[in-house]
């Protein structure tokens, strides 16, 4: 943990740990954001997948929650060296929404197409989890920051 201070050298916030900030993870939430944005934006499902198979709506609340997801998680990271206390805070947010988009997506694969689809369905639910992991993480780094002031 890195601790920002304030006047007279009084803790403000604990700035989260920089993997946030590593090349793979933007990475990997452009690439989240990319994959959402098909849907939303109208592009044909492909035969026999979960989203040609699944209700039309459903699909595009998934997709919305990847795409904002992803891309509230890039804003709340890109922003944090001038206000990290909302970008943290959007951090949090976009981590929550990604991972509850993983995990029920992952799930709903699993359930749709059996064991065939362990491996797919379970990167998208590790996704999640992990995206879960950092949402319980910064939310321990906050309330740590809270007890320190």
């Amino acid at each position: 943990m890195i601790r920002e201070r304030g006047p007279k050298g009084t803790p403000v916030m604990v700035k989260p740990e920089p993997s946030s900030r590593h090349p793979l993870i933007v990475f990997l939430l452009l690439l989240c954001a990319l994959a959402g944005s098909g849907p939303l934006l109208g592009a044909t499902p492909a035969p026999g997948s979960l989203n040609a198979i699944a209700p039309a709506n459903c699909v595009k609340v998934w997709a919305f929650f990847l795409t904002a997801g992803a891309l509230l998680f890039l804003v709340g990271i890109a922003s944090q060296p001038r206000h990290l206390v909302s970008g943290v805070l959007m951090e949090r947010v976009a981590a929550f929404m990604l991972a509850g988009a993983g995990i029920i997506y992952g799930t709903a694969v699993l359930g749709a197409a059996g064991p065939s689809a362990l491996l797919p369905a379970g990167l998208v639910i590790t996704l999640g989890v992990a995206c879960l992991y950092r949402w319980y993480t910064l939310g321990r780094q906050i309330r740590a920051a809270k007890r320190s002031m």
